[in-house]
């Protein structure tokens, strides 16, 4: 089946994308280039006895009883900063259990931090797709190769040690959940693998999200991002695509500048995820 159209738009995502690309013979030089990942450590905390003694809530409830079974759980999030190149989430999220089963400990003294770090994109960190193998789709199967810069690997260890230091502020950790790395992809915002720029040499795409040498083809998604973050890539890549499509609805005219000010302000960390 063959489709005809003035206009095609590739976002399927930080894998699915570069493969679709190569497998349509449109392989430009740093397509699946710039591999992007960021770093994960997370454990979970029973809180102590003696915190938990302070509890009190309106009714006067004290201790366990000030936390109701139907409680909403602790929705914290700690920005990104420049001497602070990380993002912390703290919530209850009781997942995986390794050798303390849920029946043993009260969920409301559950205490989840996760810590999510910036590593730059590094051009010999890629996937490219086997000439030989096939996916379960029968695409070409992704190959990776991955290597943390020592940048990343210092502040990887710094944010562990912060969320250990923390959480042991608030208890226990719970056995099977001490503070850890994260496998590799655990993050879930793999990033940049056709990445945005403004020359041909080291990006996928232009500022407008269109592809170097194809005027009617557009890449989205989060595998334009072509710059290091820390926090949920998502809204970046939204306003990414509302700037993109809008050029493309105005005709190549001048996008208004309050899309590149959104932009910016994701990228610094300053707007929330």
């Amino acid at each position: 089946m063959r489709i005809k159209a003035r206009h095609f738009v590739v976002a399927t995502g930080p894998i699915f994308s570069p493969q679709l690309l190569w497998n349509s013979e449109i392989r430009h030089p740093a397509l699946g280039r710039y591999l992007n990942d960021q770093t994960v450590a997370s454990c979970m905390v029973v809180l102590s006895k003696e915190l938990v003694a302070k509890m009190e809530d309106d009714e006067g409830h004290k201790g366990i009883a000030a936390l109701p079974p139907n409680a909403a759980e602790p929705q914290v999030w700690i920005p990104v900063s420049e001497k602070r190149p990380w993002h912390v989430q703290i919530h209850q999220d009781p997942i995986n259990f390794s050798t303390t089963g849920p029946e043993l400990v009260d969920q409301r003294l559950l205490v989840f931090l996760q810590g999510f770090g910036m590593t730059e994109p590094q051009w010999d960190n890629r996937v490219t797709f086997s000439a030989t193998h096939t996916d379960i789709m029968g695409m070409p199967q992704p190959i990776f190769e991955y290597t943390l810069p020592p940048k990343a690997v210092k502040e990887a260890h710094e944010m562990i040690g912060e969320l250990a230091e923390a959480s042991l502020a608030l208890g226990a950790w719970l056995p099977g959940h001490l503070p850890e790395f994260e496998p590799p992809g655990a993050s879930l915002h793999l990033q940049s693998t056709t990445r945005m720029g403004k020359k041909p040499e080291d990006s996928v795409v232009n500022e407008n999200s269109i592809h170097w040498g194809y005027e009617n083809l557009r890449v989205g998604g989060i595998n334009v991002i072509p710059t290091a973050t820390a926090c949920n890539p998502t809204p970046t890549a939204v306003a990414i695509a509302v700037k993109s499509a809008a050029h493309l609805a105005l005709d190549g005219k001048v996008v208004p500048a309050s899309y590149d000010k959104l932009l910016e302000d994701q990228q610094s960390g300053t707007v929330a995820s």
